[in-house]
């Protein structure tokens, strides 16, 4: 807010930074910067060339700030993950309901577990030797599957979830 009132690349970077830790703590956080990008040169007030400035400082402190942990990813999973593994898993298991007939309620710790137990049992390829990544890959497949095979259960439950945070 402070970069795009008084336009210096100085706030617009310490944005940048807010954003990269922020994505560290909630990997969901990790696309909204993309967008930032592309909005900040019409956000930030100055000249053309202050703008320019601004929204450069920002995506190189986000990305300064996050490359250590991409880093780390790509040695130890072998493929890009720039927030953390769990999206597949958070996916699949507040998402599972979609294929029952009660699929219009919040998703208890009870549930997960017991539909997390039922998909390791049911997928093979569910080992425990598994990197994060490639878990992740598999949750995010059958969450999927579960979201195209049920798209209006699932139009009807987002906004469901989206009237429920914003009352």
């Amino acid at each position: 807010v402070l970069a795009t009132r008084r336009g210096s690349p100085l706030w617009a970077g310490a944005a940048g930074v807010g954003f990269g830790v922020a994505s560290l703590c909630r990997s969901a956080l990790v696309y909204f910067p993309p967008l930032l990008v592309l909005c900040l040169p019409l956000l930030l007030p100055g000249s053309a060339r202050r703008r320019a400035s601004g929204t450069l400082a920002f995506a190189l402190c986000f990305g300064l700030v996050l490359a250590p942990w991409v880093i780390r990813n790509q040695r130890d999973f072998g493929t890009f993950v720039p927030g953390g593994t769990l999206n597949g898993y958070n996916m699949y298991r507040h998402n599972h309901i979609l294929a029952t007939d009660d699929y219009m309620h919040y998703v208890q710790p009870e549930d997960g577990v017991v539909a997390v137990a039922a998909l390791v049992a049911r997928r093979s390829d569910l080992r425990r030797d598994l990197n994060e990544a490639e878990m992740d890959r598999v949750y995010r497949d059958e969450a999927m599957a579960v979201i195209r095979a049920h798209p209006f259960r699932f139009l009807a439950l987002s906004g469901q979830r989206l009237v429920a945070f914003f009352t």
